[in-house]
């Protein structure tokens, strides 16, 4: 029961986490973008470009976890499972 409780909980800060990091993307590259708009024709521009740049970021850690969940073992995924067996 620990265990699965543990690995809930690591999923879900996990989730937490790629989210706190595309709003900081987002956050940061819309300043430095937006810092030189004239109007607000650029300054849309630039919210729009960091948009897409956060939104490359979480596809980028998305394949981290991909590429990360090769490793899980079988025996530790199904304790994550409804109806999993401790």
């Amino acid at each position: 029961m620990m265990h699965r409780l543990a690995m809930r909980l690591v999923i879900c800060l996990a989730g937490a986490l790629c989210v706190a990091i595309r709003a900081t993307v987002f956050a940061s590259r819309t300043r430095a973008l937006a810092a030189g708009a004239t109007n607000a024709a650029a300054a849309l521009d630039a919210q729009v470009t960091a948009f897409h740049q956060a939104i490359l970021v979480g596809a980028g850690i998305t394949v981290l976890a991909v590429i990360a969940s090769w490793f899980v073992r079988d025996e530790d995924a199904a304790m994550t499972m409804c109806g999993g067996h401790e």
